[in-house]
């Protein structure tokens, strides 16, 4: 079993995301990802937490992987579905005021 957490500064992003604008966001996220988080930049910090999670959890496995093949999915429940191998990892968000974490576990 591999455990991976990260957190982000929320305002941080919100500064990126204002900066870099869509590009940025097409980058990072998924077009289900933005349109799950409708804006909302503290569930989109959530999703960067739980990428950056995944990344310390599996390591060198994905050192060819672009942030785009490590999706946040699901209703209610969020799961983390790596679409280069079809692995599905259990994870956990959270964001209050200005941090946002994931907690990503790999069996």
């Amino acid at each position: 079993m591999r455990v991976g957490t990260d957190i982000v500064h929320v305002p941080r992003l919100a500064q990126q995301v204002e900066e870099l604008g869509q590009d940025f966001l097409a980058r990072v996220f998924t077009p289900q990802e933005l349109a799950a988080c409708a804006g909302s930049v503290e569930r989109l910090a959530a999703r960067w937490a739980a990428k950056e999670a995944v990344i310390k959890a599996l390591g060198w496995e994905l050192r060819d992987v672009a942030l785009t093949d490590i999706e946040v999915t699901g209703e209610g429940r969020p799961r983390v579905v790596l679409h280069t191998t079809g692995a599905v990892l259990d994870v956990s968000l959270s964001h209050d005021g200005e941090y946002a974490i994931a907690v990503v576990v790999a069996v």
